[in-house]
């Protein structure tokens, strides 16, 4: 990180009784590790003008976490918006800000209710956490089409 930069991070837990939550949150630089630039997709229609930005939040032993930004960058608001993407050796455990679907190693993801309308300029958030089932576990083929 650069001087005066931030970085936002979340978890995800399971509750194991009624103290459950966190009490001392500290952070320390240990060390760095980089992954290749977050992957960008335009959508093959011209005229919805969307685009998907992904990027991997975090990657551990037998997980990772994904975001991804739906953005519409034309003058014109999008209706019924979907992500498509291919993972080949990874299980969604969870996800949020949209309904993920699979067929094989196929996802299909479409806005939840109130996400489903994106104005010109502005973006929808989501992503998901997943297993890891072997080591062609990243997301690709990334795409994004609107009307």
């Amino acid at each position: 990180m650069e001087p005066g930069e931030s970085q936002e991070l979340g978890f995800c837990a399971n509750k194991l009784g009624s103290d459950y939550q966190p009490r001392q949150i500290s952070a320390a630089l240990i060390g760095a590790t980089f992954s290749s630039q977050p992957t960008v997709s335009f959508a093959k229609s011209a005229q919805s003008r969307l685009k998907v930005v992904s990027n991997l939040q975090s990657d551990w032993h037998s997980g990772f976490c994904v975001d991804l930004r739906v953005t519409n960058q034309g003058n014109t608001k999008v209706r019924d918006w979907q992500v498509k993407f291919q993972m080949n050796q990874a299980a969604i455990n969870n996800s949020w800000n949209g309904n993920f679907r699979s067929q094989g190693s196929h996802y299909l993801v479409t806005p939840l209710d109130w996400g489903r309308v994106i104005e010109p300029r502005q973006s929808r958030d989501l992503g998901f956490c997943a297993n890891k089932l072997g080591s062609d576990y990243q997301p690709r083929q990334i795409s994004v089409v609107g009307s």
